[in-house]
């Protein structure tokens, strides 16, 4: 049989201000559509997301994928707090889905309805 698998759903979240998508898994960056950009989150000892950072090897809790770029600073990575922290936003779609969406210009619809 062919590799003719359905695309895998992500789910998507709001973090760092910016629409992302989230996976529990490993994703390679090779697998991505062009001009996107993926990252690891950290869970801590109470299993809550830590940190987002390019790549955590430990304590691995999923990968998000961006559109844009994250500026880690001289730290290397970027802790959450309760307000940081991504929020699930209840939808799912495929990294090509989210390479073709518009979030910005689809919250300017909402707020013309």
């Amino acid at each position: 049989m062919g590799n003719m698998e359905t695309p895998e759903k992500y789910d998507v979240i709001e973090v760092l201000g910016q629409t992302a998508l989230f996976s529990n898994d490993w994703i390679a960056q090779e697998n991505l559509p062009e001009g996107l950009y993926k990252y690891d989150l950290r869970y801590g000892d109470s299993g809550d997301f830590v940190s987002v950072e390019p790549q955590a090897v430990v304590n691995h809790a999923g990968t998000i994928i961006t559109k844009e770029p994250i500026d880690f600073g001289e730290a290397g990575y970027i802790s959450f707090d309760d307000d940081s922290s991504p929020n699930f936003l209840g939808e799912e779609m495929t990294a090509e889905e989210f390479a073709n969406t518009d979030f910005s210009q689809n919250e300017g619809m909402k707020m013309n309805l």
